[in-house]
């Protein structure tokens, strides 16, 4: 049975071999799945299994243990899926993580602390989704920010 196969969607999960086999087997449905890592016995969750499946799949970052979580690990998976800094410890954030973050997913603006959305940053992610405008502080919402996310959303005429 193909590992594409609708009837294998969670096969991370029901396996009772050795250790290392099992290990093998994790790791082979979270390079199939990344949201697999879900399903790994937290014992059984290393930096490398989690790297894999973060890389797969960056919303994957929910599911790893935060003693794996280090500032560079989460730093990658944000510039990979801004909306992962839902799941980056608020230790670890930093504007730089911020603008990464709504740089590759202005929605990943509601993610962002209150202390970091600036104008700048505000700006950087609705340039890259003018729909992050909701996300945006009303005492940030300037005329220039506005006109940026309506320009941005207009499509041209045919």
């Amino acid at each position: 049975m193909s590992k594409d196969n609708d009837n294998d969607a969670s096969y991370a999960r029901g396996v009772s071999e050795s250790s290392t086999a099992l290990a093998e087997h994790y790791l082979a449905a979270v390079k199939h799945d990344g949201l697999e890592l879900r399903y790994v016995p937290r014992h059984l969750k290393t930096q490398k299994l989690c790297l894999v499946a973060v890389q797969r799949h960056g919303l994957a970052l929910r599911y790893v243990p935060n003693r794996l979580k280090t500032q560079e690990f989460c730093f990658t998976t944000v510039q990979r899926c801004g909306c992962a800094l839902e799941h980056v410890p608020k230790a670890l954030i930093t504007p730089e993580f911020c603008l990464a973050a709504v740089q590759n997913d202005g929605w990943a603006l509601r993610y962002v602390p209150k202390k970091f959305k600036t104008p700048e940053l505000c700006l950087a992610a609705l340039q890259q989704d003018a729909s992050a405008l909701e996300f945006v502080p009303e005492k940030l919402k300037t005329p220039e920010l506005c006109r940026v996310a309506s320009e941005k959303t207009k499509t041209p005429s045919a």
